[in-house]
């Protein structure tokens, strides 16, 4: 990261960036207006291809969006996954035939999980859900870098650096205030950052 600043990578470029096989033509730039942009639709072939190349063993995903991102992993990978969802305000996510053996959902809030049951290192990646607080993003954000080894992969959903889309998108302002406002800390334990143009996500190597 050069002069310790969050980079942008066009979504099409990864492969160089991560040193992946080159991307499928469904990350090709999109010239959909970020202001209308769908995480849970727009954002999935970019998680898919992350998950389909890195091939994580151990994933752990934060915070309270029920969507679909485990059954991302889950299709594209073998991982087992550890997730944390809201008190049981939705139901679990919805997984494919024959993979709902490798989802652990713990209901509660992840502030709550006791962080000693994992070792450091124990995970290959994370994945961080916006549509908490400042606070909360912060203190996964730190779970997440006790946890992921060196070289594992973070990444943030509901992240943008576009400020036009802070009052399009609540989830957003507190995601990046969250990021970017402790950013000098952060950084400190991160090899590469950069958000993926477009879309609503943030990704980091461990360091």
């Amino acid at each position: 990261m050069a002069k310790g600043f969050i980079d942008i990578v066009p979504a099409e470029s990864l492969h160089d960036r991560l040193k992946l096989p080159p991307n499928d033509p469904s990350l090709e730039s999109s010239f959909k207006p970020l202001g209308e942009w769908s995480p849970q639709t727009d954002d999935a072939p970019i998680l898919r291809y992350l998950f389909r190349h890195l091939q994580p063993r151990r994933h752990i995903e934060f915070g309270p969006s029920p969507d679909a991102s485990p059954a991302y992993c889950l299709d594209e990978c073998q991982a087992t996954i550890w997730r944390t969802s809201p008190p049981r305000t939705a139901a679990p996510a919805a997984v494919s035939d024959g993979v709902g053996h490798r989802l652990w959902q713990r209901f509660g809030d992840s502030g709550d999980w006791d962080r000693t049951t994992f070792s450091a290192g124990f995970f290959d990646s994370a994945l961080i859900n916006g549509g908490g607080t400042v606070d909360r993003v912060l203190d996964d954000t730190r779970t997440a870098l006790s946890l992921v080894r060196p070289g594992g992969l973070i990444i943030w959903r509901d992240f943008c650096p576009d400020p036009g889309l802070f009052d399009v998108f609540d989830s957003v302002d507190v995601m990046v205030r969250g990021v970017v406002g402790n950013w000098k800390e952060l950084k400190a334990s991160l090899d590469d950052a950069f958000w993926i143009r477009p879309s609503l996500l943030l990704a980091a190597i461990r360091r």
